[in-house]
């Protein structure tokens, strides 16, 4: 946020200033197709002298329409207009301390018919009033357009291709890495089961793992060091995955 900005905030907000650091800003999907959820992350600054609370809000639209459909209210998806009050909440980042960052998530479910296309999002960060629009609220921060991530054609994934990922969960980087692969083979018309986006939370693991396998006709091992030392040492949802692998090959 450049310096007029934040000295504007201060004086019209007894001290208050907030910004979204564009820079921190992370999409856990660049590829999807409808039913399936992008998370959207990313850290508010407290730039001002205060501590305070702010109100987060995110709008989604198609990118050729971006960024008018965000003026006229025509997004595709909108945080203050599309989740109820409860949900709306969760959105509030409590009690930022001056020069504090903290991090604020919203989750976007595409639609089930969504036409498919290239997507944009802008994020504007607001003082609590703009959470029930009632007098007194004040915009801290507007960011630029970003983007684009893709929907796609479901009809265009072929079920014949369906691709179990087997992997190990060697940190953030390597995950982020396998979701890429499996956003670039979607790409491509093959579809995939991948556990950060098809296992269930809450439920069984070795069922998931083991349903995967027998359905998919095609399964993928990643082959990391710590996948090829897990897999030989039969350790880990790695060892499971590779026994069943042995069974189907035996």
């Amino acid at each position: 946020m450049n310096q007029t900005r934040r000295a504007q905030n201060i004086a019209q907000c007894r001290g208050w200033s907030f910004y979204f650091d564009e820079d921190s800003r992370y999409l856990s999907r660049w590829v999807v197709v409808p039913n399936e959820a992008i998370t959207l992350t990313g850290d508010i600054v407290n730039n001002g002298t205060k501590v305070g609370t702010v109100y987060v809000r995110t709008q989604i639209t198609r990118s050729h329409l971006a960024p008018a459909s965000y003026q006229d209210g025509s997004s595709t998806f909108d945080t203050h207009r599309d989740l109820d009050a409860g949900a709306k909440s969760s959105l509030r980042v409590v009690d930022i301390e001056p020069g504090e960052r903290k991090l604020c998530s919203v989750d976007w479910v595409v639609p089930p018919g969504l036409k498919a296309g290239h997507f944009d999002f802008q994020i504007e960060v607001w003082n609590p009033p703009k959470l029930f629009d009632t007098p007194g609220k004040y915009m801290f921060h507007r960011t630029e357009t970003f983007g684009a991530f893709e929907v796609l054609d479901p009809k265009l994934l072929l079920p014949k291709l369906l691709t179990f990922i087997s992997y190990s969960h060697d940190g953030v980087e390597h995950s982020r890495w396998t979701m890429r692969l499996v956003e670039e083979l979607m790409r491509h018309g093959i579809p995939s089961v991948l556990d950060d986006k098809d296992a269930e939370i809450g439920g069984a693991f070795d069922k998931y793992m083991a349903d995967g396998i027998a359905v998919a006709p095609v399964i993928l091992l990643v082959c990391s060091a710590r996948y090829v030392a897990r897999a030989e040492a039969h350790e880990g949802g790695v060892g499971f995955e590779m026994e069943r692998i042995e069974q189907l090959l035996a």
